[in-house]
Formats: structure tokens, C-alpha cells, sequence
């Protein structure tokens, strides 16, 4: 399951240098210039294919990050895309939203499943340590913050 939710994540062009994927994703929701919550929806869900187990928990994501971005993008841009839509920049906080939303998922269900003692990766180390950055724990270094904490071994939690 952990395996599908990571293909999704990587499916969603957050960074910087990905702004030509992400507006190929924004095309993939609608032709026009904004859109309205179930295209939104109904067009990551095309894009992202979750499984059956998956499509409710991120339909749920979706809806909910849609609420949130348009509140944050009516609030950073007053004239922008009108109620009940977003435009580029409210869609970009809105997959933001959903790959944070699968990146905490993924945590807390490795932690449900006991298996936080199992070792942890210097991939899955930085991922954490970007997600504790925005609670105000800033890890400059994560590559060496790794080698640190685990010693030339494992880390396991």
C-alpha cells in the first residue's frame, strides 16, 4: 500500500524546476484558466489513479485541500481566480497540500503498523525532516544529520 501512495506523491510536481509538469497536471483537470472543486478533484483522481483502498481517503484530501488553498490563495492574491475556483497558483498550493497530506499519511501508518523501530532510509530521513521543518524543527544538513544520528549504521526510530 505504501508503494502506491509513494507513485502518487512522486505524481504531484511541487518543486520549483517541475513548473512545466505542473502545469501539464493543471491541464489535466480543466482547459480553462481556473477550476471549480470537482474538476479539481475529478482530475487528480484521473491523474493519480489510487486504488480502491486509496480513492476515498484522497478524494477526501482533495475536497479538503481545495477549501484550503482557496482560502489561502484568495488571501495572498485578493484578485484572483473568484469564489468557488482556483487558478494556477491556488491549484499549486492544492497539490502541495496533497502531497504533504500522503507524505504525513505514510508516516503515521508506519507508526500505526509498529515498524518505526525498523530502519529508517536517508531518503525517508529527509522527507521527515522536510515535513518537521514546517513545525519549526529545521534540519539544514539532513544528509549529515542522518550520518550523525545513525553512526555509519542503521537509524531506526
Amino acid at each position: 500500500a505504501a508503494a502506491g501512495w509513494l507513485a502518487m506523491a512522486a505524481k504531484l510536481p511541487v518543486g520549483k524546476e517541475e513548473r512545466v509538469d505542473r502545469r501539464a497536471v493543471f491541464d489535466v483537470c480543466t482547459a480553462a484558466s481556473t477550476m471549480e472543486a470537482e474538476e479539481a478533484r475529478a482530475g487528480l483522481m484521473r491523474h493519480l489513479q489510487p486504488g480502491e483502498t486509496q480513492a476515498e481517503l484522497l478524494s477526501a484530501a482533495i475536497e479538503d485541500g481545495f477549501e484550503r488553498a482557496e482560502e489561502a490563495a484568495e488571501a495572498s492574491a485578493p484578485c484572483g481566480a473568484g469564489p468557488g475556483s482556483l487558478g494556477r497558483w491556488g491549484f499549486y498550493l492544492l497539490i502541495v497540500y496533497v502531497r504533504q497530506y500522503i507524505e504525513l499519511l505514510l508516516m503515521l501508518e508506519r507508526a500505526a503498523e509498529g515498524r518505526m523501530a525498523a530502519p529508517v532510509s536517508a531518503d525517508e530521513f529527509a522527507t521527515v525532516c522536510g515535513r518537521v521543518a514546517e513545525w519549526g524543527v529545521v534540519v539544514d544538513d539532513a544528509a549529515a544529520a542522518y550520518g550523525a544520528l545513525c553512526g555509519g549504521g542503521e537509524l531506526a526510530f
